[in-house]
């Protein structure tokens, strides 16, 4: 008798679990994939990472991200880039970043330990004086280094570049899986040059194309004052051949290992789907955040053909929605911060404008940097543009970038060998909703 009475009280409780379910259910629950953060930018498969090393001439060579969208990291030796600001600053607002080549170029495992680390320490202070920003990467001057100067440089540094070569299966491998002494993928110890450019594109395909292995990122090297005239329009003839990929994101090391480091930083909680709203929380730990956008992987109702996507409580119109057997998906790039991501099938207006201020110049005798500060109360800044106007020539530079690891609203553009005289300066902004802004300011150059 016990047994029976037990037996209906689960029956009992089950149809009640049901109820409860419809219940629920009717309200507008709806049960979606968890959001998560793509390997990299922009759901690409694959990634292609350049560096240059020791610096100098790699200017000649940031013109790639205007044509090409490809972006670099300079391993720069720091004795060099004092009074050299506008170099850096030209680079850092065309997308590409700045790290650590030592102090001095020097054998490390040939020198005293103490003397080392204090290249290392002091390699820091520089770019953080110069730049404005702490370096992440280091790359062993010759490629010298031992287990001693290994764990010296994990100690400052997340990654340290040696001039070790991956091969075989191990062509491509992502995350880097030996930080002391990070293996590129170019099979040369002095990188690309003369006649190992068509190899390059060769090795790159090889790792693309090999449908039995995971490995997904290309990572390569070279030295920008090797080249001549003839062999960098051959670089970037050859580059040409692969930059039609749309799988791929043409990204530098600093950027590529800042996204790796941000996406392990990341978690995400309270996820709410309903048949109105898809929204989590961001949390990130207690190390220091790059501001590298990440691009979440955001399931939504597969009804849903309009959305409206808030990001930290601004309107954001930097997604895209794809389908994957029979689901759909929002691929939202953001900077993680700790904030509140809210996807909902209406269209919100926002009729803020986008606030420029802060307008300053930095002039040496090379040229000048135009700089200013762009936000907006409502949308996030969605771009910016920037003409300077004087002596009858006119510069102009359009989707102005914000560089990568400054993590700030700062944008700007750097004009080399200006003629004296009075100029116009003028940015313009569009946030997500087009709301569009813009301020002039004239500069004299004396």
């Amino acid at each position: 008798m016990r047994t029976k009475k037990c037996a209906f009280t689960v029956i009992l409780i089950l149809v009640l679990s049901l109820e409860f379910i419809q219940i629920v259910g009717s309200g507008g629950l709806i049960f979606l994939d968890e959001p998560t953060v793509d390997v990299f930018r922009g759901g690409k498969q694959y990634a292609f990472m350049f560096s240059w090393d020791d610096g100098g001439d790699d200017l000649r060579f940031s013109f790639l991200e205007d044509e090409l969208g490809f972006r670099h990291t300079t391993f720069a030796v720091t004795s060099r880039i004092q009074g050299r600001k506008l170099w850096g600053l030209d680079m850092l607002f065309r997308g590409h970043d700045i790290q650590s080549h030592s102090r001095e170029h020097v054998h490390y495992a040939s020198i005293n330990l103490s003397y080392c680390e204090e290249l290392l320490q002091q390699s820091i202070e520089d770019i953080e004086d110069v730049y404005e920003y702490t370096p992440i990467l280091f790359a062993y001057p010759y490629g010298s280094q031992n287990q001693a100067v290994q764990e010296i440089a994990q100690k400052y540094f997340k990654i340290a570049r040696g001039i070790s070569y991956e091969t075989g299966d191990s062509l491509g491998s992502w995350p880097i899986q030996h930080p002391s002494n990070a293996l590129h993928s170019f099979p040369s110890v002095h990188g690309v040059q003369g006649s190992t450019i068509r190899s390059l594109i060769s090795s790159f395909n090889q790792m693309v194309s090999n449908e039995n292995s995971d490995h997904r990122a290309y990572k390569c090297y070279g030295h920008s004052r090797w080249f001549s005239d003839s062999e960098r329009n051959e670089f970037f003839e050859a580059l040409q051949e692969i930059a039609h990929r749309n799988d791929t994101w043409y990204t530098s090391w600093g950027e590529a290992v800042a996204y790796q480091i941000e996406r392990n930083n990341v978690c995400i909680k309270k996820h709410v789907s309903t048949d109105g709203m898809v929204s989590f929380v961001t949390t990130i730990g207690s190390e220091f955040g790059y501001g590298i956008p990440i691009t979440y992987r955001i399931e939504i109702p597969a009804s849903w053909n309009d959305v409206s996507v808030t990001d930290g409580g601004k309107i954001s119109h930097r997604f895209f929605m794809i389908e994957e057997e029979a689901r759909k998906y929002i691929l939202l790039d953001s900077a993680p911060h700790g904030q509140k991501i809210k996807v909902i099938p209406i269209i919100s207006e926002d009729s803020s404008k986008p606030v420029i201020e802060n307008f300053r110049t930095f002039a040496t005798e090379e040229g000048v940097a135009f700089m200013a500060d762009v936000y907006d109360r409502e949308s996030l800044v969605y771009d910016v543009n920037m003409t300077i106007y004087g002596n009858g020539e006119l510069f102009s530079f359009q989707s102005v970038l914000n560089p990568v690891f400054w993590s700030n609203r700062t944008f700007g553009r750097v004009v080399f060998e200006l003629e004296p005289g009075c100029y116009d300066c003028t940015v313009t902004a569009v946030d997500s909703s087009g709301n569009r802004a813009s301020l002039s300011r004239c500069f004299e150059l004396t």
